[in-house]
C-alpha cells in the first residue's frame, strides 16, 4: 500500500497550524499603546504585546489603547482603518513587512522549518491563526511570498508534483494554477480579528485565547469534512487509531499555549476522541516556559483522576526561539 502524500510516516494525517507573528516571523508591523499614567504613546511590535500580556493586555496592565479605542491602536494590523485622524498602511505594507523579516531573519525559525518541511513542500493542509485584522486574501498573498522565497526551485517543484498527487490534480494544469489551488482552496487563513471572519465563523469569545480555541475547533471539523471529500469516503472510513489526525499547534504566546492546553484535555470532543493527536509547540521566550510546565501538569493532575483517566495523546514541545535554542518535551 502507498502512502498517501497527506499522511506522515506513522500514517497520520497532519494538519499543521501556525501563528505569524513572532513564531514564523519577527514582523516589522508597528502598533500603539498609551501609557496610562503619562498618557504617553509607544510603538511596539506584537509579538512584544503577545509575550508580555501583563504590561498591555490584562487589565491591571499600565498600558492601554490609544484613546481607549482598539482600532487606533491595531490600525497597521488591519487592511483598512476608518479614522481619517490616523495614518494607515495598506495592506501593501503587510506584503513589504513580509519581505522585511525574511531578509533580516539569518535562518528559519524551528516552526518556519517544520512548516517548510512537512508542510508546503508534502502539500499537505495548513492554517495560518494570527490576531491580525486583515483579510484571508492579504494572510495568502503573504503565505505565497513566504513559500517562494523559503523554497528553492527543485524543492517548489517537488512541491508541485506532491500538491497534484494530494489533491487529484491533473497535470495539465499549469505550476502557476497548481500552486494557486493549495495556498487559495487548500490554506486556511484565520485572522481572527477580522470582523467579517468573526461573523462568518461564529467567533464570539471574549478573549483571543479563547477565540484560538473556538478556530481550532472549528478548523478541526473543516479538516475532517475536506479529507472526506479528497479520499471519497466517509470520516469514519478516513480516520482510525492506527490513521488519526496529528494536529500540530505552533505559537509564541504562553496564555495561548496554556489556554489551548486546557480547553484541549477538557473538551471531550477534542481530547477524548482516539481519532485526534495535538502537539502544542511554545516558541516563545523562554522566561514563561517555568509558568506552561506548572500550568501543564496541573492539568495533567487532573486530566488522571477524572472519569476518563487516559491523558490522550497530547504533547506539548517548548522550543524557546529567542532567548535560547534549548527545548523541553513533555507529555
Amino acid at each position: 500500500m502507498d502512502l498517501h502524500g497527506l499522511q506522515l510516516t506513522n500514517w497520520a494525517y497532519a494538519l499543521g497550524v501556525f501563528d505569524l507573528d513572532g513564531n514564523l516571523l519577527e514582523m516589522p508591523t508597528k502598533h500603539y499603546y498609551q501609557h496610562k499614567v503619562s498618557k504617553d504613546v509607544v510603538e511596539i511590535l506584537w509579538h512584544e504585546v503577545d509575550q508580555d500580556p501583563d504590561r498591555f493586555l490584562w487589565p491591571e496592565a499600565e498600558y492601554e489603547y490609544v484613546e481607549g479605542n482598539k482600532a487606533i491602536s491595531y490600525r497597521n494590523y488591519q487592511d483598512t482603518c476608518f479614522s481619517s485622524d490616523y495614518e494607515h498602511r495598506w495592506p501593501e505594507w503587510f506584503l513589504e513587512d513580509i519581505r522585511t523579516a525574511l531578509t533580516q531573519q539569518s535562518r528559519l525559525t524551528p516552526p518556519m522549518q517544520l512548516m517548510k518541511h512537512t508542510f508546503l513542500i508534502p502539500g499537505r493542509m495548513m492554517s495560518i491563526n494570527t490576531a491580525r485584522g486583515h483579510s484571508p486574501e492579504t494572510l495568502m498573498r503573504g503565505l505565497k511570498i513566504i513559500n517562494n522565497w523559503i523554497l528553492t526551485n527543485r524543492e517548489q517543484e517537488e512541491q508541485i508534483e506532491n500538491i497534484r498527487r494530494n489533491y487529484n490534480i491533473s497535470k495539465e494544469t499549469t505550476d502557476e494554477w497548481t500552486l494557486e489551488y493549495y495556498l487559495r482552496k487548500v490554506v486556511n487563513y484565520i485572522p481572527w480579528d477580522n470582523a467579517d471572519v468573526q461573523k462568518h465563523l461564529w467567533l464570539d469569545a471574549k478573549t483571543r485565547d479563547m477565540r484560538k480555541v473556538q478556530w481550532l475547533r472549528w478548523n478541526i471539523w473543516y479538516i475532517r469534512r475536506q479529507l472526506a471529500e479528497i479520499m471519497q469516503k466517509p470520516i469514519k472510513e478516513v480516520l482510525s487509531r492506527e490513521t488519526p489526525l496529528a494536529v500540530w499547534f505552533s505559537d509564541d504566546g504562553a496564555s495561548n499555549i496554556k489556554t489551548l492546553w486546557a480547553q484541549i484535555l477538557s473538551v471531550p470532543s477534542l481530547a477524548q476522541d482516539p481519532l485526534h493527536k495535538f502537539r502544542l509547540y511554545y516558541t516563545g521566550p523562554a522566561r514563561h516556559v517555568d509558568s506552561i510546565v506548572q500550568h501543564i501538569w496541573e492539568w495533567a493532575l487532573y486530566t488522571t483522576y477524572s472519569d476518563s483517566p487516559q491523558v490522550w495523546s497530547t504533547k506539548l514541545r517548548i522550543q524557546p526561539n529567542i532567548d535560547n535554542d534549548n527545548f523541553l518535551l513533555s507529555d
